[in-house]
């Protein structure tokens, strides 16, 4: 497990099974919700007994505060696979939200990434 903390002096601290990793960035309300969003997509398939529904419920309810501006800064800080910020976009893009992630991928890539559709059709 990764905690994100801005007052450990170290870059990395391991406390137990517990890594500790410095945060140079400003955390407001807005930027913690998008890292979480963030840490979720990247970390989606390896969540045990994913409820498709409330994962759903979760992407509708942070659709209504996603910014640009406020994940352009997450990035600038924090490092995310391609195809993390590929689920990201397509989850914005089919809950209709205006997303200029599309800057961050390449037009000529596929993402391994699960099928929005079908986690919204379930739910």
């Amino acid at each position: 497990m990764e905690v994100l903390s801005v007052l450990v002096r170290e870059q990395k601290k391991n406390i137990g099974n517990v890594s500790v990793s410095k945060i140079e960035m400003e955390l407001n309300p807005e930027i913690k919700s998008m890292i979480e969003a963030f840490e979720v997509l990247q970390n989606y398939g390896r969540i045990q007994d994913m409820n498709t529904g409330a994962f759903a419920d979760y992407m509708r309810n942070f659709s209504k505060e996603y910014s640009d501006e406020i994940a352009d800064y997450v990035l600038s800080h924090r490092t995310y696979k391609r195809a993390t910020i590929a689920f990201m976009k397509q989850c914005m893009e089919y809950l209709r939200v205006p997303c200029g992630l599309g800057k961050y991928l390449s037009p000529l890539s596929e993402y391994k990434m699960p099928d929005v559709r079908k986690i919204y059709e379930v739910s």
